[in-house]
């Protein structure tokens, strides 16, 4: 990878000048993102199964323009004539991440992020897409899990079948009409605090779901905060810190609220993902639980 930054960095020599200060930052998961003459970030995608949502993360600078709660887009690549990965140049951010303050803010600092948080979601969500089968989408992704999970025999029959008649209740639960564009990754690693002002990254996931798929991740922020923040970041986050984070965006966005049934499409979501995350991730006895008390909710639920 070495050898491919300095490609990078020869080709764009116009823009990086000559023999420019090269960082690795510790951050993304299937891609390789370095500082380069701390004013830049080089974000190059190495695994060639995240090809599609980086060239998602392409389009989307493209078409946004220049937009102040997103970073200066100065150069890409997706040819891998030259360059054998996809890579994009973006401006490196003079802030720091919600999760690495948040704990330092007064409430009406975080009142204020969240204002202009909502502010971000309602211009990413006046864009409409063409409505799909959101129930069967979010089934095939369970179903494709699941699968793995007999295989590995990490669910008893019993526990599949808790799933499986949870699984029953999506048609009614998840009826959807109006689907709009949405970050789909607002986490508080993604979103960055510029003197005062909030700015967000990272738009790999970007794409037209219905609108209350916006609030899955500030749900589970809520309610496991920890989750989503880096090691050096897990010692301070206290729960008691995010109490406010869904009051507050009720408060400025009401509409994103406005779905039938959104507690229960939220256990969807999160059962979803707990399905994904089990058995890849080292907690597996409280992913199994958590499997399980969804599944519960789901089914138990009027519907």
């Amino acid at each position: 990878m070495e050898k491919t930054v300095q490609q990078i960095v020869e080709r764009h020599k116009d823009l990086f000048g000559e023999n420019p200060a090269i960082g690795k930052i510790n951050a993304g998961f299937t891609n390789a993102i370095f500082s380069i003459a701390d004013k830049y970030v080089l974000k190059i995608c190495r695994d060639a199964e995240n090809e599609r949502e980086f060239k998602s993360e392409i389009s989307f600078y493209l078409e946004s323009g220049e937009k102040d709660y997103i970073p200066k887009f100065f150069a890409y690549s997706q040819d891998k004539a030259k360059i054998p990965f996809y890579y994009i140049v973006t401006e490196k951010l003079k802030g720091h991440s919600l999760y690495d303050i948040w704990h330092t803010f007064t409430e009406r600092e975080r009142e204020d992020a969240v204002i202009q948080i909502c502010d971000i979601l309602k211009d990413f969500h006046k864009k409409k897409g063409e409505p799909f089968d959101w129930s069967e989408y979010i089934k095939g992704y369970c179903r494709k899990h699941l699968a793995i999970l007999e295989e590995r025999e990490q669910l008893t029959s019993d526990e599949f079948a808790v799933v499986l008649r949870a699984m029953k209740k999506f048609d009614f639960y998840l009826k959807s009409k109006d689907f709009v564009f949405i970050h789909n990754d607002m986490h508080f690693d993604n979103l960055f605090c510029v003197e005062g002002k909030i700015k967000v990254i990272d738009f790999e996931s970007c794409r037209f779901n219905p609108i209350d798929k916006e609030l899955e991740i500030f749900y589970y922020m809520a309610q496991t905060p920890w989750k989503h923040a880096g090691e050096e970041n897990e010692k301070f986050v206290k729960i008691e810190d995010y109490k406010t984070l869904i009051p507050y965006m009720r408060k400025y966005y009401p509409e994103i609220f406005n779905v039938p049934y959104l507690e229960q499409r939220m256990a969807i979501y999160h059962l979803r993902d707990a399905l994904d995350q089990y058995g890849t991730y080292t907690k597996e006895k409280e992913l199994h639980e958590r499997i399980l008390r969804l599944a519960e909710f789901i089914t138990d639920t009027n519907g």
